[in-house]
Order: structure tokens, then C-alpha cells, then sequence
């Protein structure tokens, strides 16, 4: 049999990474050339504690069972190491620990079958390869054998003691931050109870000042940590009394295995190069998941002034233009690019050549009236990552395009509208379809479409024909109006809003972005589309409207939006009522499923009221977290991300934020969520600290590269 390579058999962990299910590998050459079998099967078991993506500490069976083996055992039953710096720079330095593995026979005999067994490291911050396994994190470890369906294992305990310091940061400053503390300060972010994701990259310390402190230490304790400390000057940023700390995804990546069983406790101290008082916060509890954010997440955002080079915003009375931007979760650090604005592409030559205005027209019940607007927004991404639809000029013009995102370029949807050659936006004009749909939702195979227009649903080909497949679906369900369209990634479900106009006194409650009085439905489906058999989950409740349902990618779980009739009323000039469905103050998360079991409110998320958390999506896939399946769930939110954004009341930004969602009991008297992280550098104007308001994410699990 060949030898397994430590860094293949990583790469062979990562190819099998699927929860709980049965691969028929067939001759993949890695594992033809890694372990010299040939089609063998692969099952990949959840174990206890973190997991990648597909899994928490999968068990990958690739040698072949022994014949009459009765039990296993595994030598030495627990080990301790502890991992030092590596000598070139970085933190840690990789160290291996031998085991062995013993085989009892049926007849009771044994023999040594090290060589034999599968071998595999829980949590998967490390590899074992015949044995012998090789960690760089510290935290409690299992050291797991199998041979068909028999298995055991034993721990390792990994422990790490020493310091890392920040960029600019003089050694000789550190004894100034460890004497006594006499002073108390407070930690503004991250928040206690967060959980990171694997691939999250640096992590900023928001520390609120007492006085005129320039540096800081962060003191990390947990399994395997003892007097971990990361010093570092306070950043520059922002007013607001804060030293920010930026721990590099380096360290960061130091507490994977550490928060495979429990939390790890953070404390703050600041102090001065100067000397002086020592003051010192609480202790703050986070962990960081081995479960990575995936996929790509597209959101809408504003772009500001002089935020984006060659951009200028379209109408000269509004200093602002309007974009979708999204995230690439592809590497260890979230990747954010601009992908089209209400001038079309930055991509193109020269960019922002121009993007079509909407169809100007009136609103047949209100009377509202409304120009050729060329703001872009409610975006939906097709499944296969390939196509973005989205409205222009608002809800009221319900003007729609469609945007190849791999060639960066708008379908030609209405031919006539237009003729080239002709000046200016006129030639665009056939690029988009008037008076169309304000809501899109995707079909499983990405060549149907759900549209809503004017609370009516129409199911359609996603072709330049646009042809209707179904119109008005759900009719004989309900008369009410029908807005927020949901169809679910696998197909199997579909979710959406009804409303009644009779309720609220909004005159943009006609066009289906504004609904007063909203109750949740959900209808069976497959790929050719939903059933008619829509049954209500979430049921009106006086003085309450719930909208904006989503369904994870597994069809187990819907995540929606309540708002209160009592809330405040909204700022601006367009649905501003208390609880019309749009932008509401008091907008909050809570949790059902697709059988409409009593749904829980997502409280630690939430984060308490008035934070308008808004518009719920589900990442594209989930992992495993301390045995239990764990979710990412991302939303917008007015609350203030530590001392940065957001800090004063007034005029709060919309911004970007996620959750874990950590399942067990979360219908029988358990919350499942986890206080939010920030999505880091979400705004285009960072430099001059200047956020935008960013809302509507949408997540998908293919990202397509961009030109």
C-alpha cells in the first residue's frame, strides 16, 4: 500500500467533506494515488464537536474492514503536548504525537493494526496519518480509529502558552499592561456569546477608553490555552473613545480546536507607553466554529460621494447612487467586490457606461407617480450563480433587468422598447421590462422564476422570452394580496407573504413592498414549480406584521421577520409606518419550519429591540458545531458595530450582520441563535469612515468569477 501523505490526506478530508451520507468514490486518482485502493466507499459520520462544512469531525472510512475483529483499541489513552513558537515568524510551530492501534479478534487474540485502521482528528484542525497525528492549535482533541462499523479513540490534549503582538507594538511595553489592574474597562465588540466562522480572517477588538491609553492586551483562556496573550497599540479610528485591536487571522485560527468543547474567555486590559493605571474588563465569552461561511452573499448598499472611483450617481439632485456588491467566501478572508450600480458595471470599458431607467408611470389605485428612477435594488441571484435580477427605479415602477454576471451584461427583454442607433439611456431602454416585477425568487435548476408584481405571483422562464408558465399562483388559497416570494434551494417548498390592504393606511401598500397585517404561508414544490396546496404557518396577529420568510437549503427551517404596530414610525418618506413590512424599526428575527411548528424569536440575534433586523437569508450550506448542526444566518441591522458604526442613535445605518444558528430543542422552550458578527469592510467608504446603507442580502452557494 502507498503512504498517505500528511498534506494529501488533507486534501482527501476536505474532497470527502459530506455529513452523514455514503460516496461512491470510484477511481478518483487523489485517493488512488494517496491510498492505493481502488472504488471503495467513503462514509462520512458527524462526531462531537467542530466540523468543516460538511461535517463535525467526520470519521472518512477508506481501508477495508478487518475480517473477525471484535473491538479496537487505541494506545496511549491520553496525551498531553504543548505546542511552542516555530522559530520563522509565525505563532506555532506543527508538532506530531505517535499512537497506536490494537486489534481483538474474535477468538481473542491480537495483534497491532495501526497500519490497517482509519485514523482521523476531532476536532479537524489537525491530521493523523497512521498514527501519527500532527496538530498547530491547542484545544482537547480525539484521536479516532475505525475498521468498518467499530471504532474508538483517545484524547490528546494540546496546550499553548505565549504572546503574539501586534504590528508596531514594542516588546518592551508589554510588562506595562501586566501588573495589577486597577481600573475597569468595557469591551463595546465583539459580543459576548459570538461565534466565528473558520474563514472569517482578523477580528477587531472595540475597547472603550477611560483616558488616554495607547495599547492593549487581549488574554485568551480555555482548553488548551494558559496565559495566551496578544498585545498591540490602540488603532487609529474613528471618534468615540475607543482602542481597536485587530487580531490577525493567525491568531484567530489558534482558537479553533480551543472552542471545539467550550467557550474561550476573552479580557481586555489598555494602558499607556507612558506607564501608569492598568485598567481591565470583564471577561467576554466567543468561540470560533470549524464551519466556514461559503458560497456568495450579494447585497444592496448605497455608494456615497467619491466612494467608488469614475462613479458619478445618475441624478444630480441626489449626491448617492445605488449598487449590489457581494461577498466571495472562497478563501480564509471574505472577499467583497462591486458587481453592478444604477450605471451599469466598473468592469466594463470605460466603466459605468450607463444602465436603463425605469418605465415613468402612475400608480392606477394610489395615484402616485414616479419618473424614469435608475436606482437598482430587490436583487435575487439564480441558484447556479449565474444570473441577477432586479428592479429599477423602485417598487412603485416595478421596471425589472436580468444580469449575466459572469459577462457582466444585461438580457435584451423588450426589443422594441428600443432601437439602436439612438442617444443616451433611450438605446438601453430595451434591456429592461416596464411595470414588470418588484420580488424574484429562483427555481432549483435556475431556468424558473417566481415574479412579483402588485402582490400577484407569476411563475415564468428565465429566458429572453420571459414566458409565463402560471399566472396568479396561490388564487384559490387566498384573495389576499401575495408578496415575498420564496422558493426553496432544494425545490421541495415554497414560502410567502399575504396581506390584506384593507389594513394600515400606506398608499404604497398596493405594489406588494409595503404589507400591514402579514401572515406566513407555505406550499409543497418541485422543480417544475410550487403546488396548490399553500397552507398558513405563521397566522395574522393583531397589531403585528410577519414577513420576508426564508427557507434553509435543507428545506428544515424557515427564519422570517415580526415587526410591532406599536413601534415608531419609520424615517424618511416611503414606508414609514410602524409595521408596513419595510425598513421597520421594530423588526425582529424568529424561527418556525416549513410545517409551521410555534415559531421561537431568535432573542440573541435580535440583541434586543429597536435594532430594525431585517431580511433574513440562509448560508448555502451548514456544518456541525459541539455535535449539533450549526447555520449561519445574515441580516441587516441598525445596531451599532461596537464603537465604529452606528454608535449614536440618530441617523443609523443599515449594516450587514450573521449569526450562528446552533440547533437543539429550538421548538421545545430553546433559543438556537447566537449573538451577531459584523461583515467586515461591508462599506465602500471606508477610508473616511462614512458607512452606507447596506440591506437585502441574498446567499447563494455558487459564485461565479466576475471579468
Amino acid at each position: 500500500m502507498l503512504a498517505v501523505t500528511q498534506s494529501n490526506r488533507r486534501v482527501a478530508d476536505s474532497a470527502l467533506s459530506t455529513s452523514g451520507t455514503t460516496i461512491e468514490v470510484g477511481c478518483l486518482l487523489l485517493l488512488l494515488a494517496t491510498i492505493g485502493v481502488g472504488c471503495a466507499k467513503v462514509e462520512v459520520k458527524p462526531g462531537i464537536g467542530n466540523g468543516g462544512s460538511g461535517g463535525s469531525g467526520p470519521v472518512v472510512t477508506m481501508m477495508p474492514a478487518i475480517p473477525n475483529l471484535a473491538s479496537l483499541a487505541v494506545s496511549p489513552a491520553s496525551q498531553t503536548i504543548t505546542l511552542g513558537p516555530d522559530g520563522t515568524g509565525g505563532y506555532v510551530a506543527r508538532t506530531s504525537t505517535p499512537y497506536a492501534a490494537q486489534g481483538i479478534l474474535i477468538d481473542g487474540s491480537s495483534s497491532d493494526v495501526t497500519a490497517k485502521v482509519n485514523w482521523s482528528l476531532d476536532p479537524r484542525t489537525g491530521s493523523v496519518v497512521f498514527g501519527n497525528a500532527t496538530v498547530s492549535s491547542p484545544g482537547i482533541y480525539r484521536v479516532i480509529v475505525t475498521s468498518g462499523s467499530i471504532t474508538a479513540s483517545a484524547e490528546l490534549v494540546v496546550n499553548f502558552t505565549g504572546n503574539t503582538f501586534g504590528t508596531g507594538f514594542n516588546m518592551a511595553d508589554a510588562s506595562k499592561l501586566d501588573g495589577a489592574a486597577s481600573g475597569s474597562v468595557n469591551v463595546d465588540y465583539p459580543l459576548d456569546g459570538a461565534i466565528f466562522p473558520s474563514n472569517f480572517g482578523a477580528v477587531t477588538f472595540h475597547i472603550r477608553k477611560t483616558g488616554a491609553q495607547d495599547i492593549a492586551r487581549l488574554n485568551f483562556s480555555g482548553d488548551g490555552l494558559s496565559n495566551v496573550n496578544h498585545y498591540g497599540v490602540c488603532e487609529s479610528g474613528p471618534p468615540g473613545g475607543g482602542c481597536y485591536v485587530t487580531l490577525p487571522s493567525a491568531v484567530t485560527k489558534l482558537f479553533l480546536a480551543a472552542s471545539a468543547q467550550r467557550d474561550v474567555t476573552v479580557t481586555a486590559r489598555l494602558g499607556s507607553v507612558a506607564g501608569g493605571a492598568i485598567a481591565e474588563s470583564a471577561g467576554l465569552k466567543v468561540a470560533w466554529a470549524n464551519v466556514p461561511l461559503s458560497g456568495g452573499l450579494y447585497y444592496w448598499t448605497t455608494i456615497n460621494p467619491g466612494a467608488v472611483p469614475g462613479y458619478s450617481p445618475p441624478d444630480p439632485a441626489d449626491p448617492r447612487g445605488t449598487a449590489v456588491m457581494r461577498y466571495n467566501f472562497g478563501g480564509d478572508d471574505p472577499k467583497r467586490e462591486l458587481v453592478w450600480t444604477d450605471r451599469g458595471s466598473p468592469r466594463s470599458t470605460p466603466a459605468f457606461q450607463e444602465s436603463p431607467p425605469a418605465q415613468p408611470g402612475t400608480d392606477p389605485q394610489s395615484g402616485r407617480v414616479w419618473g424614469e428612477g435608475r436606482c437598482i435594488g430587490c436583487h435575487a441571484i439564480s441558484p447556479n450563480g449565474k444570473l441577477m435580477a432586479f428592479s429599477i427605479g423602485g417598487s412603485d415602477a416595478s421596471s425589472w433587468a436580468i444580469l449575466n454576471i459572469e459577462s457582466v451584461t444585461l438580457n435584451e427583454l423588450d426589443p422594441a422598447a428600443s432601437m439602436s442607433p439612438l442617444p443616451g439611456l433611450d438605446a438601453l431602454k430595451r434591456y429592461r421590462k416596464g411595470n414588470f416585477a418588484t420580488f424574484t425568487t429562483f427555481g432549483p435548476a435556475s431556468d424558473l422564476m417566481v415574479n412579483m408584481y402588485r402582490g400577484k405571483l407569476t411563475m415564468r422562464a428565465v429566458n429572453t422570452s420571459l414566458a409565463m408558465v402560471r399566472d396568479d399562483l396561490f388564487a384559490a388559497a387566498t384573495t389576499e394580496r401575495k408578496s415575498d416570494p420564496f422558493w426553496s434551494p432544494d425545490g421541495a417548498h415554497f414560502a410567502f407573504t399575504s396581506y390584506d390592504v384593507n389594513q394600515g393606511t400606506q398608499d404604497s401598500k398596493y405594489n406588494g413592498d409595503t404589507k400591514t397585517g402579514g401572515q406566513i404561508w407555505t406550499a409543497t414544490a418541485d422543480p417544475t414549480g410550487p403546488h396548490e396546496d399553500a397552507k398558513v404557518i405563521v397566522p395574522r396577529q393583531a397589531g403585528l406584521t410577519s414577513y420576508y420568510p426564508a427557507i434553509s437549503h435543507d428545506g428544515a427551517l424557515l427564519v422570517f421577520n415580526k415587526s410591532s404596530c406599536s413601534g415608531l414610525m419609520n424615517p424618511g418618506g416611503y414606508g414609514t409606518a410602524p409595521c408596513d413590512g419595510y425598513d421597520d424599526i421594530t423588526a425582529s428575527l424568529w424561527l418556525t419550519n416549513t410545517s409551521g411548528t410555534t415559531p421561537v424569536e431568535l432573542l440573541k440575534a435580535n440583541g434586543g429591540t429597536g435594532n430594525s433586523n431585517s431580511w433574513p437569508r440562509w448560508s448555502p450550506d451548514n456544518g456541525y458545531f459541539r455535535g449539533q448542526k450549526l447555520y449561519w444566518v445574515a441580516f441587516s441591522s441598525r445596531r451599532p458595530y461596537g464603537l465604529q458604526v452606528n454608535a449614536a442613535a440618530a441617523n443609523a445605518k443599515p449594516q450587514l450582520w450573521f449569526s450562528a444558528i446552533v440547533l437543539g430543542g429550538e421548538f421545545q422552550g430553546g433559543e438556537p441563535s447566537h449573538a451577531p458578527v459584523w461583515m467586515p469592510k461591508q462599506n465602500l467608504d471606508e477610508t473616511n469612515n462614512n458607512p452606507t446603507g447596506n440591506h437585502v442580502p441574498q446567499w447563494v452557494k455558487f459564485v461565479v468569477p466576475i471579468p
